[in-house]
């Protein structure tokens, strides 16, 4: 496995572990995972070519894109289940609507 494949691997690695911690992040050098803080993160990208930024930015952009379609999707799934179950009655009649709203 070349160097570029294992960092990708680590980076992939190390982005899910940071999702769910939420705490830390990491820089890779020499193959090696260094601890990092938040705003040594934020002064890591402050320090990088502008033409970096962008493609930073370009992939915050796509992955708050694509968790958002995530959230979308999983509350579709869960409304379509509701009314499966009969939680929840779908209605197109907007008083209804408001009137159960009222009701919970």
């Amino acid at each position: 496995m070349g160097a570029d494949e294992w960092d990708s691997e680590v980076v992939s690695f190390v982005s899910r572990e940071r999702l769910r911690s939420k705490q830390n992040y990491y820089r890779i050098v020499s193959n090696t995972i260094i601890d990092m803080t938040f705003s040594d993160l934020v002064e890591e990208v402050r320090q990088r070519p502008v033409s970096e930024k962008r493609e930073i930015e370009h992939l915050l952009r796509r992955d708050l894109i694509e968790e958002r379609r995530k959230e979308m999707f999983e509350n579709h799934v869960r409304a379509v289940e509701e009314v499966r179950t009969g939680k929840r009655v779908p209605t197109s009649n907007v008083a209804e609507f408001m009137r159960r709203l009222d009701a919970q």
